[in-house]
């Protein structure tokens, strides 16, 4: 598992690790000042910029700055330095400057200037919404997968894949394509970024559901995994038949009881529907810890308390508890059937 973040007051730092490439330290100051290193193993890039930067639809090079903006880059190579810089004055006006080794030069190196422009876009995610939005327009959603798959940095994927499908309305085929993308981010906490983002428009195709969920196991942080989950089992417009299945999912993939609890209470105010009271039954028996298996069937108590079949299925499962956390369990039942 690879990305980290760390954020300190006003200023954000984002440390990256971009597989075997290489390294990326990006900070942003009060949503205005942007920085980024990029290392590579022969190479490295900083870029720092201040104010909105625009880019031309090529993206070949900037187009237009805040005024009183400015936007830099610097390669170090081989023991070659360029630095590109774009200024603008009080009236947005830009001026270029190009050098090698501290000396201007007669002439911008356009391809040097496009080639790290675009360095910058995969390796740190820098302007990732307004990309998407051209790089739909230029390839529609292939391109942006395409984009994605090329990044060495799983928070720059995770960046594209955020944007892709929790800004934009794809349809079915498009949203499981790039969950399928999802599935290729190393870390935990950038997978869960995704599909948390992904999961604020509610999939209304059981497909889409399905390989949210496929994406969602291989999540190997039980913190991570039972976040997401929850995340997913508290959307209103969430229907009983996923929340059984992320009962399921939550009681195959997630070891940790404490975990397994948080899940379950997210899902135990669904219990009245039979189906969710049996997946979540199901899920306490994942639970080793008495202390938690009564947390969970105290939660699930004033949902299945009228329900003959649940009550019993309920005293069943705290057969298996000590005689304490039994105890708790029954007088909790026994409270909210009297309710």
């Amino acid at each position: 598992m690879h990305a980290a973040l760390l954020l300190v007051g006003l200023a954000g730092s984002c440390s990256i690790e971009l597989g075997s490439s290489g390294t990326s330290r990006t900070t942003i100051r009060n949503g205005s000042e942007f920085s980024t290193r990029i290392s590579f193993s022969s190479s490295s890039l900083n870029v720092e910029s201040r104010g909105k930067v625009h880019f031309t639809e090529d993206e070949a090079d900037v187009q237009s700055l805040d005024p009183k903006g400015r936007f830099e880059m610097t390669e170090e190579r081989d023991g070659v330095e360029r630095e590109y810089r774009v200024r603008a004055d009080a009236d947005g006006a830009l001026t270029r400057s190009y050098w090698i080794d501290g000396k201007q030069q007669d002439a911008l190196d356009k391809t040097w200037i496009a080639d790290s422009i675009l360095i910058l876009f995969r390796e740190s995610g820098f302007g990732v919404e307004e990309r998407v939005v051209r790089l739909l327009a230029r390839g529609g959603v292939a391109l942006v997968l395409e984009e994605a798959e090329l990044s060495s940095s799983d928070f720059a994927r995770s960046s594209y894949l955020r944007t892709l499908l929790g800004r934009h309305e794809l349809d079915s085929a498009d949203s499981i394509r790039a969950l399928s993308a999802a599935q290729k981010i190393d870390s935990d906490f950038e997978l869960a970024r995704t599909l948390q983002n992904a999961m604020e428009r509610y999939p209304k195709d059981a497909a889409v559901r399905a390989a949210w969920l496929d994406a969602a196991r291989d999540i190997e942080s039980d913190y991570e995994l039972a976040s997401t989950l929850i995340g997913a089992a508290e959307h209103p417009e969430a229907e009983p038949s996923f929340f059984v299945k992320i009962a399921i999912a939550a009681a195959s993939e997630v070891s940790s009881d404490y975990e397994l609890g948080r899940v379950l209470a997210a899902l135990a105010p669904h219990a009245g529907e039979a189906a969710v009271a049996e997946a979540c039954f199901k899920l306490l028996e994942s639970v080793d810890s008495d202390y938690e298996r009564g947390r969970g069937l105290s939660a699930l108590a004033p949902k299945i308390a009228h329900d003959s079949t649940l009550q019993a299925r309920y005293r069943t499962v705290s057969l298996e508890m000590s005689d304490y956390e039994r105890g708790r369990a029954l007088t909790a039942l026994d409270d909210a059937m009297r309710d």
